[in-house]
């Protein structure tokens, strides 16, 4: 892809460890679409998850990651 964006996650003591984040990047050249959607499990555990979706109906996954990191709040 072409473009670069950056996620922020602001992790305070109101942050809900349930909540979604999800957000969609749009490749205007090859007209797909990369989602990255991050889960909050618990404070010790995020999974990630990216998915490449092209304009057709074939959808695949290229990684799924859990990560585990420690949160200091």
């Amino acid at each position: 892809m072409n473009q670069k964006k950056m996620i922020n996650c602001s992790l305070n003591n109101q942050f809900n460890w349930q909540d979604k984040i999800q957000e969609n990047f749009l490749d205007q050249i090859t007209g797909r679409v990369l989602i990255v959607s991050i889960n909050c499990i618990n404070r010790q555990l995020l999974r990630i998850r990216i998915s490449i979706q092209s304009t057709t109906i074939s959808t695949f996954h290229s990684q799924i990651k859990i990560i585990r990191r420690t949160f200091t709040i």
